[in-house]
């Protein structure tokens, strides 16, 4: 479940000024949620996400896990790359009636190294449950240097 989702074949776009909340899928059969999920097929998708608000998502929480299909995420990066992630602001205050492994940014290690511009964003997680992250990077991925 997404707040917005884009996949496939995406050439340009811009995700701007949206206010994303109450992203909520927390029964035991349920998978995960995240406010925006972004997995294009190309590593130049060229697709600006900025200046958006996003905020209450949970999921039921899966300690074994961060894929997309687990756990609570305010931006997941699930595949592709060419992302300009800017001036964003994310915050993971709802806790996970498991835990689970929640984050304010998750970037899977399908998506390809060195194809996502994250800059100038505030993310935060004040979640007292779980093992929560304000970034959780795949394998592959170096954010040192980046203005988050």
């Amino acid at each position: 479940m997404s707040g917005i989702q884009v996949s496939g074949t995406i050439s340009g776009g811009a995700i701007e000024r949206n206010q994303i909340s109450d992203i909520k899928h927390t029964s035991t059969t349920g998978w995960g949620s995240n406010g925006l999920f972004l997995a294009a097929t190309s590593t130049a998708s060229n697709l600006t996400v900025a200046n958006n608000f996003v905020f209450d998502v949970a999921s039921y929480g899966y300690n074994s896990g961060a894929t997309q299909s687990d756990n609570g995420y305010g931006i997941m990066v699930n595949a592709g790359g060419g992302y300009k992630i800017y001036f964003n602001s994310v915050l993971m205050a709802t806790n996970q009636p498991n835990g689970g492994i929640p984050a304010a940014i998750n970037i899977a290690s399908g998506v390809a190294a060195g194809s996502l511009d994250l800059r100038n964003n505030i993310f935060a997680n004040t979640q007292t449950t779980g093992t929560r992250y304000v970034i959780y990077s795949g394998p592959g991925h170096r954010l040192l240097g980046h203005r988050l």
